[in-house]
């Protein structure tokens, strides 16, 4: 799948072969899905500041009987022609898929390549499977693959992961399986590629693995309870904590659909005011700032187009007023620097 027209991507032969090869795996689990589920996606391409700093395309599908959302995105955003930024450029696969069928897990795989002018560059190593119903088999068989595809990293990505998609608040994770590998890069630059695509290839078949098992199930009107509960849990950390989507929505306002493309279709109201007493002083602001937001009198709110927008500016107001609620923001032992990275050098 192409770019769209007059988007200018980085020149880098790095750069340019992570696309390659990023693209290749966002196809993979497209033709993967698309044997599952018999549904179509949909192809939506944007464009980073008319597309003179690149931007990207993403492929959906949603609200139907397989998928309750897809969003396989790519992107590369660049400034190879920039002086006044540090950061040549940064191309990056991130797929979020929510199920419709209430057994089947969630999951998200992150995989990304940043590259600077004057510094050896590094990838982003992420995937997380999360169930609204969990399956020790489920998670057995995840957990060996990210054991298998991490190798000798594993440990370190593992702990990393259990660290970022904790809640404090909730006394639980997102998620029952977890790989964050931030800033990775060896001197063997050779081997970290084919390190970062191998093991989006092998999470790729072990999630289509498990739909393609967990599909067969019968499910109840309680196990569509169950779902909406995860979701709306998905929706509290993706929002209020999720450093990564936080960032992407700071930068810049030109992909605030595809960033939000991560949230399920529906949360419940009334379980996310549940937790506002719980929260620290600034989430507990930007959660009523949020729910402000959505329909009056409806607790299962189905989260659109134009609302995800809405959030995402609420979101985006929210931290340039309050810039020292970013400290509250999910971390690893590496703290990520996508939002500065991301910004002009001081003169």
């Amino acid at each position: 799948m192409s770019f769209i027209e007059d988007t200018q991507l980085a020149r880098s032969p790095q750069a340019k072969r992570a696309l390659d090869k990023l693209s290749q795996l966002q196809a993979d689990l497209k033709r993967q899905l698309s044997s599952l589920s018999n549904q179509e996606f949909e192809h939506i391409g944007w464009k980073r500041n008319k597309g003179a700093f690149g931007g990207g395309h993403r492929l959906i599908s949603s609200k139907n009987d397989f998928f309750n959302q897809a969003s396989l995105n790519i992107s590369q955003i660049q400034y190879e022609q920039e002086p006044s930024r540090s950061l040549s450029s940064a191309t990056a696969l991130s797929s979020i898929i929510h199920p419709a069928h209430p057994h089947c897990p969630s999951v998200h795989i992150h995989i990304s390549w940043t590259e600077f002018k004057q510094q050896a560059g590094y990838w982003r190593v992420m995937a997380d499977l999360n169930p609204s119903i969990p399956y020790q088999e489920d998670q057995r068989e995840f957990q060996t693959t990210l054991e298998e595809a991490g190798g000798k990293h594993y440990d370190q990505a593992n702990e990393n992961g259990l660290k970022y998609f904790d809640i404090p608040t909730l006394k639980r994770k997102r998620g029952v399986s977890h790989f964050y590998l931030e800033s990775f890069a060896t001197e063997n630059v050779e081997a970290d590629f084919n390190y970062a695509c191998t093991f989006g290839k092998k999470i790729i078949q072990t999630y289509s693995n498990i739909l393609k098992n967990r599909s067969k199930l019968q499910y109840s009107e309680l196990d569509f309870n169950k779902q909406l509960a995860y979701h709306t849990l998905y929706f509290f950390q993706v929002t209020t904590l999720d450093r990564g989507t936080i960032a992407g929505i700071l930068v810049h306002n030109e992909n605030d659909v595809g960033i939000m493309g991560s949230l399920p279709q529906k949360i419940s109201v009334s379980l996310l005011e549940s937790w506002i007493d719980s929260m620290p002083k600034a989430t507990k602001a930007l959660v009523q700032k949020i729910i402000q937001c959505f329909p009056r009198n409806q607790d299962t709110v189905q989260l659109s187009n134009d609302l995800r927008v809405e959030i995402a500016e609420t979101i985006r107001a929210f931290y340039k007023e309050n810039p020292e609620a970013m400290n509250l923001l999910a971390r690893g032992n590496v703290l990520p620097k996508s939002n500065t990275n991301h910004q002009p050098k001081l003169s």
